[in-house]
Order: structure tokens, then C-alpha cells, then sequence
């Protein structure tokens, strides 16, 4: 009988946000029978309605935390080494710096690292470039040690490679989401839920990183040029920038007009609302949320950085804007508001089931733990795309 491979997923909590959905999605088209798996925590976990830890459990996934919050956490980072050896796990999964710090200075594994943005984007905009260098040091340093990087995009894996990280320990498995995350059919959508506006969406963390504001001032200025046209912004998230959001909101006389929901712990019912959904971000890797939205059939506008140009074909299945201009984002979005410019849905929800569900990614990334159990020397793969 062939020995079941054992694998420890480290993440820094089990909030339920984009890497830990991803998991998720992963986990449940992988072979049980072959793979032995744990989800591990450095933080405490979090209140179930916020956590995957539920979702975990009805899969029959056993959880460890650590009790290691925040970068003092890392202190006790010989917790996670003692349990790596009771447990003779076969390779450690982790995603996010202080998991990648801890599975870098862990040997008796096979080490792998998840990778989802450009390393020193996030880190700049939260922490500012003098701490943001530092971070970003310690996190490529970490990197480095690693015996293997999954990255979300070949936009992520040619950064690296730029950065200086070998190119054969480095493997492109595009994002995915679970199929079934919403069983809605894109042929029915209604696009108008009663309101009489067109609604527009925004799912997300509030901070500087995805420039909200751009998306709050592009609704404002088309609401000046056409008055009487009535649109509706929808935005969900939580971050810093929230008070500010809401001020430049009400400076703008935009009060009915936006709505703040704070955290949705089930972003499809807001999803089921939208006729377009929007993303300004300077920085992505490749976003699940837009997957999401594309996978109901809403027409997506958003920024050409990143992995998104591999996600969306431009005019097609998504409209794209030049990441570094505002005007252009606002013209792309009165294109389709005004101009009336939606795309077609089941073309959009298609391009999702066929090249970006979580059956097909799964099973590329048991490919790779495969090569990396056999003893091979990773092969370089052109997976997705």
C-alpha cells in the first residue's frame, strides 16, 4: 500500500480572506487517501463567523494553533518545530511572511511557499519604504531558503526570477476558486435587483494598496456629467482607510449613493446585487474575488497590474485600465455604466469553469508535491495560461 503523504499548510491566522479561501478550495479536490493533511495557525483563531476553522472541521481537517501572534510570535517558533517533528510531516506548505520565516528554518521537510503578490508592494504602501525594505529583505531571504515557490500568476514568478530566486524551484499554478462557491447561473442573472440604479461593487480590504478612493471620485465625476443616471456603489471590506472612505464620501455629496457594509462573511450575497464590479489596486497577484464576480457573469473592470492581464481578455471577458491612470479607469467604467457595454455572462462565467476552477488547480499542485516526494528535481511547468 503506498505511504499517504503527510502535509502541514501554515498560515499566519484562519480568517477567512483570499489565501486561506484558496486552501480551502485546494484541500477539497485533493486525494484523501493519498494526502494526510493538517492546517496549521500561528495566531489564535479567530470568532467561527470570521474563520475557516468551521469549514475545516466539516471536511474533517485537523487544526493546530500556535499561539504565536504577531512578530514577537516568532519567538516561539520552536513550538512549530517540535510539532514538525513529532508529527514527521513530508512537506510544510506555508503562505505569508512570518509562516515563510518559520518554514524556512525548518529542514527536516520539504519546504514550499505559496507566493500571491509582488513581495514589497503590500509592504511599502502598510509600512511606508523604510520598513518596507526591511520587510521585503527578510521576507525574499526566506524565500530563498525554500525548497519550492507555487506562485498565484506568471507575473508573481517572473518578479522573482527578476529578484534573483532560481527559476527551476519555481512553478506558476494559477489562483482558483471552487466552482460551487456560488451555484448561481449566469444566463438569469438580473442585472437590475429592484433599485432602478446600475449597481457597481467593490469587495476588499480598505487601504491605500487598492486605491478605493479612485473607485469612490470615478462614480462622483459620472454622476456631475450625467445627473440623471442612477448608480449605486456597494463596498465591503474592512482597513484603515474606512473612516477616510466615508469622509471623502460625504465631501463628495455621494451619501445615498454609497454603501459601506464592513466584513461580509458570505460575499455572494452582495455579488448577487452587482452589475459591474471594480478594482483599482496598484498591485495584485491574481485576485479570487475578481474570479468571483467573472464566475457569476458580472462584467469586471480592472487595472492591467499583476497577474490580472491573465486572467481577463480585454474587451472579451473584462475591460482593463492602465493601472497607473486614474482617467482611465473612470472612462472604462462610464464606458460600461453609461455606455451600457456589459459583456456577455456566460462568456465570462466560462472563462472561470474552464481555466480557473479549483478540480483543475488542485490537481496541478499534487502534480508538483508528487515530483517533490519522488526525489526529482522540480520541473519547470507552464501550468495555466
Amino acid at each position: 500500500m503506498q505511504k499517504r503523504i503527510k502535509i502541514l499548510y501554515l498560515f499566519p491566522s484562519l480568517r477567512r480572506a483570499g489565501p486561506t479561501s484558496g486552501m480551502l478550495a485546494l484541500i477539497k479536490y485533493m486525494d484523501r487517501k493519498r494526502y494526510d493533511i493538517t492546517v496549521g495557525s500561528l495566531d489564535r483563531l479567530p470568532e467561527k463567523s470570521r474563520s475557516i476553522g468551521p469549514a475545516l472541521e466539516k471536511m474533517n481537517i485537523r487544526i493546530k494553533t500556535f499561539n504565536m501572534h504577531g512578530w514577537w510570535g516568532l519567538l516561539k517558533a520552536g513550538r512549530v518545530k517540535k510539532f514538525i517533528a513529532q508529527e514527521s510531516f513530508d512537506i510544510v506548505h506555508s503562505c505569508g511572511i512570518r509562516p515563510d520565516i518559520v518554514n524556512s528554518r525548518i529542514k527536516k521537510n520539504i519546504s514550499v511557499s505559496s507566493v500571491r503578490e509582488i513581495i514589497g508592494g503590500n509592504y511599502r504602501l502598510l509600512c511606508g519604504p523604510v520598513f518596507s525594505k526591511a520587510f521585503s529583505f527578510v521576507h525574499k531571504k526566506a524565500l530563498r531558503k525554500m525548497d519550492y515557490i507555487i506562485t498565484v500568476s506568471n507575473a508573481v514568478e517572473d518578479y522573482l526570477v527578476r529578484k534573483g530566486l532560481d527559476k527551476k524551484s519555481i512553478s506558476c499554478v494559477h489562483n482558483f476558486i471552487d466552482p460551487e462557491w456560488r451555484k448561481v447561473s449566469a444566463s438569469v442573472r438580473r442585472r437590475d435587483p429592484g433599485n432602478g440604479a446600475t449597481n457597481i461593487g467593490y469587495i476588499g480590504n480598505l487601504i491605500p494598496l487598492k486605491r478605493v478612493d479612485w473607485i469612490i471620485k470615478a462614480v462622483g465625476d459620472i454622476k456631475k456629467k450625467y445627473p440623471g443616471k442612477r448608480l449605486r456603489l456597494h463596498i465591503a471590506g474592512e482597513g484603515f482607510m474606512n473612516s477616510r472612505l466615508r469622509s471623502l464620501t460625504r465631501k463628495l455629496g455621494l451619501g445615498d449613493s454609497i454603501k459601506f457594509y464592513g466584513h461580509l462573511n458570505d460575499a455572494a450575497i452582495l455579488m448577487d446585487r452587482l452589475d459591474v464590479f471594480i478594482m483599482a489596486s496598484e498591485f495584485e497577484g491574481l485576485p479570487r474575488v475578481l474570479m468571483e464576480a467573472m464566475s457569476v457573469g458580472i462584467t469586471c473592470v480592472a487595472p492591467d497590474t499583476g497577474g490580472i492581464p491573465e486572467l481577463i481578455e480585454n474587451d472579451s471577458t473584462g475591460y482593463l485600465f492602465d493601472s497607473s491612470s486614474y482617467g482611465d479607469m473612470a472612462a472604462k467604467l462610464e464606458d460600461v455604466v453609461i455606455g451600457g457595454r456589459f459583456l456577455d455572462a456566460e462568456k465570462i462565467r466560462k472563462r472561470i469553469e474552464d481555466d480557473f476552477n479549483a478540480e483543475k488547480g488542485s490537481g496541478k499542485t499534487q502534480e508538483l508535491y508528487e515530483d517533490m516526494i519522488s526525489g526529482e528535481r522540480l520541473r519547470k511547468k507552464a501550468y495555466g495560461g
